[in-house]
């Protein structure tokens, strides 16, 4: 017998060749005693001795001293026989496995020991048998066909195909034939390389439609000792996992589609502010490519003047503060152009809470700021010079007395008119006229300090206040300035113009201390420094007698003309600007004197508003209008709504319903016919009981229109706060949209911001066909003007009816 090492080295035999050669020629009965002939070092060490102990000595005699019986017994017969074997020892040190191989004929035994055994077959096929996975044995005959040798517990249940049913059998005997030939395939792959091999397919087996994933390991051997006889397989179902790839698949498809489409800008960025990825929509926004943005800061492209407060927020988000934010901030594009983008950031955790990304979504609303920047200008700030309307003003003003003064110093607030403007601005044209105006502007800038407060108030009236005057000498002193600085003629469109001012003063706290008592002040004292010519200046004093006077005469004569009935309405037609249909009147006072001359309503509407009379005035224009709308009703010429002016006295009346209601209910004009024209200025001076009072008007079913929209006190507010039916654009506007382009953006707004509050849209004078083309691209509702008819007497409203319904 030789011995050598755990294999798989070959090293040279301790025995001589003779003595090799001497045991092959010895005749030995199988079941003689199995000498040790030779052995090597680590033969010996694994079986704890050292070779000149071993050698001559009993193989199994040895081993008995050594390891337990029954595994003696095993070796005593794998020594006798005349094939291969192999004999596990549990010995002391650890099991060892003797691999014996007869040689020449049995003449000889070659034992190969290795120190570890390793578990058994029965132990093995416990284990695969148990395993999640399918297991199976495939043979491979040599003629190249494939039989199933062996299956585990597992693969019958995962598969519902019993042993019988597959043992011994090919995969064309077990399986459809679409499934055979994809699985011989992978089979002969695997054989013809010689490597392990995995694929994945699908079954159609007794347990449903199935994905599996199959690893295939050839086994080696044959005659040969090259040729793949075997080969081992497992497979494990993997249905769920192909169909949640392929939903993930599905998903991020959809949300690819979805990023990629979407009306908004979306981008990600990393945790260090790096961008890492923006969709189309935020590619176009910025004017940037996706690859000119991703890898770059975020800040490279907000706005200077945002990054702190931008910075800030995503920082926010990383510290946990907030889990989402939504701002309106400017960004900027390629161009150099703002961008303003509406906001919405939120911070993307990873499986364990740690901040993973940021995903921000960006709608650009550059537009509707614009829109909303030039809506809040129209309503504070005047269209041709840029000064601060009345209300605007007004409330710099208040700001500006509101600030602590020093060492009790004072303010001026100063009343300015020019009275050659009113004729020269009729004389020339809207836009040499607005030049002007912008001239005048400048020039009065001049005289004034950086702190003074400008503003128009009315067509031909400026304001300015003087705040921190140290006496009334300091005001009188910028007053003369101003005159000084006009004293030369301005020059605009190459004409010459002189234009002397008029100034009344009042002086807070002297005089009064709010806004609207001054400005009434500084009124009366520029009234005042009228009547004494041009260039002139006045300080408010109690005792203005002038003013007083002929208010009290003009409030005498207006109190003789109600009472003699000297005043008469005429009827101006709404028009349907699409269909061009009659759609209703307004009705328009005027004042008939005792001469027989009209008196323009400009002249005697202000003073019935000063003096109070506006209040029997305004209810004899109802009543009549009422009558008259009820009166052509019975008769059958129209059944349209006709609309009224109140003015801010009226509105404020707190008997106005009550009259209202009863004036109609007197007439027999239903009161879904009578609709009542409101001033921005009359609503920003009413009281908190006027909403009140014209809710009620409204439930009963009269309707209200915002008048000369832009011109007063505008704000959006009363839009939302009193129950306006629809808005009327000032003439102003719509005879200047045509050669006007901000004058057209400015209608376009308007209207189409009263269409997205649901309310309808009347522009007033109308006098061209191109205005007429503008509105209806506009989508404006209705209007009125001298392109259809004036205001109308009575006798005349039949034949225009008629004119108007042909």
């Amino acid at each position: 017998m030789t011995a050598g090492l755990d294999a798989p080295q070959a090293l040279p035999h301790t025995a001589s060749e003779e003595i090799g050669q001497a045991i092959l020629e010895r005749q030995v009965p199988p079941t003689a005693i199995s000498h040790i002939v030779a052995v090597n070092d680590r033969f010996a060490g694994l079986l704890g001795t050292s070779s000149p102990e071993v050698v001559g000595r009993d193989l199994a005699e040895y081993a008995s001293r050594l390891a337990q019986p029954v595994d003696c017994a095993m070796l005593v017969e794998a020594l006798a026989g005349a094939e291969p074997s192999v004999v596990v020892l549990d010995l002391a040190h650890g099991p060892v496995a003797l691999n014996i191989q007869p040689i020449g004929g049995a003449k000889a035994t070659h034992v190969i020991v290795t120190e570890d055994a390793g578990p058994t077959d029965g132990q093995i096929s416990h284990v695969i048998d148990n395993l999640l996975a399918s297991v199976f044995i495939v043979d491979v005959t040599e003629d190249g066909q494939f039989r199933y040798a062996m299956l585990n517990r597992r693969h019958e249940e995962l598969t519902g195909l019993s042993l019988d049913e597959v043992i011994g059998r090919s995969p064309e005997q077990v399986l459809p034939p679409d499934d055979a030939a994809s699985v011989l395939a992978h089979y002969r792959t695997c054989v013809k390389r010689q490597l392990p091999t995995t694929f994945q397919e699908v079954l159609h087996l007794p347990t449903g439609r199935r994905h599996w994933e199959t690893r295939l390991v050839p086994i080696i051997g044959g005659a040969s000792g090259s040729r793949v006889t075997r080969l081992f397989g497992s497979s494990i179902d993997i249905s769920e996992r192909v169909e949640a790839e392929q939903a993930l698949r599905d998903s991020e498809q959809r949300f690819r589609s979805i990023f990629e489409h979407a009306g908004v800008g979306i981008g990600y960025a990393s945790v260090d502010g790096r961008i890492i990825d923006v969709n189309r929509t935020l590619e176009t926004m910025l004017g940037y490519g996706r690859e000119e943005v991703i890898g770059q800061s975020f800040k490279q492209f907000v706005h200077e003047d945002e990054i702190s407060q931008v910075t800030g927020r995503f920082l926010e988000l990383l510290s946990g503060r907030r889990a989402t934010f939504q701002t309106e901030r400017r960004f900027q594009r390629r161009d150099g152009t703002e961008l303003w983008a509406r906001t919405t950031a939120s911070l993307v955790r990873d499986p364990l809470g740690r901040p993973k990304y940021i995903i921000g979504l960006f709608e650009d609303v550059t537009e509707a700021r614009r829109a909303r920047e030039r809506i809040h200008y129209l309503a504070s700030f005047d269209q041709v010079t840029g000064l601060p309307n009345l209300s605007l003003f007004g409330e710099r003003v208040t700001t500006a007395l509101e600030r602590p003064a020093a060492d009790e110093r004072i303010a001026a607030l100063l009343a300015i008119s020019f009275d050659r403007l009113d004729p020269i601005r009729f004389a020339h044209s809207r836009t040499a006229a607005d030049h002007l105006m912008r001239r005048l502007v400048d020039r009065l800038r001049r005289a004034l300090g950086p702190d003074d407060v400008v503003g128009r108030i009315g067509d031909d009236l400026f304001a300015v206040l003087l705040p921190n005057l140290a006496d009334p000498e300091e005001a009188l002193a910028t007053v003369k300035s101003i005159i000084a600085t006009f004293s030369t003629p301005i020059e605009a469109d190459g004409q010459d113009f002189l234009l002397p001012p008029v100034i009344g003063v009042s002086l807070s706290p002297f005089d009064a201390g709010n806004p609207d008592e001054l400005v009434r002040m500084a009124g009366a004292a520029l009234q005042r420094a009228r009547d004494q010519g041009t260039s002139r200046f006045e300080l408010y004093t109690p005792d203005m007698e002038t003013h007083a006077a002929r208010q009290l005469s003009l409030e005498s004569r207006l109190r003789r003309a109600i009472d003699a009935d000297q005043f008469e309405l005429v009827y101006q037609p709404k028009i349907e600007v699409e269909t061009l249909k009659l759609a209703g009147f307004e009705a328009l006072v005027r004042w008939r004197g005792e001469d027989g001359a009209l008196i323009s309503p400009g002249e005697f509407i202000p003073a019935a508003e000063e003096t109070g009379l506006i209040i029997p005035l305004g209810e004899l224009v109802l009543r009549s209008a009422c009558e008259q709308m009820a009166a052509w009703r019975r008769e059958g010429l129209v059944d349209l709504p006709v609309s009224v002016n109140l003015s801010g006295r009226q509105v404020s009346d707190p008997h106005l319903s009550r009259k209202a209601l009863a004036i109609l209910a007197h007439s027999g004009l239903p009161s879904s016919h009578l609709k009542l024209e409101l001033t921005e200025t009359a609503l920003f001076r009413s009281t908190p009981g006027i909403r009140e009072a014209l809710l009620e008007l409204h439930a009963a079913g009269v309707r209200f229109l915002l008048d000369d929209f832009g011109t007063g006190y505008s704000s959006l507010s009363y839009l939302k706060r009193f129950p306006i039916e629809a808005i009327k654009i000032d003439k102003s506007f719509v005879q200047g949209m045509v050669e006007d382009p901000d004058a057209a953006s400015i209608v376009n707004a308007i209207i189409n911001m009263a269409h997205a509050l649901k309310m309808r849209v009347i522009a007033e004078g109308v006098e061209t066909q191109e205005q007429l083309i503008f509105l209806r691209a506009y989508r404006c509702d209705r209007m009125q003007g001298f392109l259809f008819a004036p205001p109308t007497a009575v006798a005349d409203i039949p034949a225009l009816v008629r004119r108007l319904a042909s």
